[in-house]
């Protein structure tokens, strides 16, 4: 079933796994985590809060990160309309 056909509740499951089993262990490598904070949907699409946990707090490179995190989603889902928001 294609992802943007799914119930609100399934959406935000498959993108919990994918945080957890894709996302973590390449953000840990660097010492870092992160919090997902909420999932939200919209007529613009899903918009994901996360909070940045460990060494990835305050990165320089943690702007950059949050668009892989939105890519890696968007890869493993095939659904373009996610948005990634780091929560301070």
């Amino acid at each position: 079933m294609k992802f943007e056909n799914l119930t609100f509740f399934q959406k935000k499951e498959k993108i919990k796994e994918i945080i957890n089993k894709k996302i973590r262990p390449a953000l840990a490598m660097d010492g870092g985590s992160l919090e997902l904070i909420d999932v939200k949907e919209d007529e613009e699409g899903l918009k994901i809060m996360i909070k940045y946990l460990g060494a990835c707090q305050g990165c320089a490179s943690s702007s950059s990160t949050l668009w892989a995190i939105e890519q890696e989603l968007i890869n493993h889902t095939g659904y373009e309309k996610i948005k990634v928001i780091e929560v301070k």
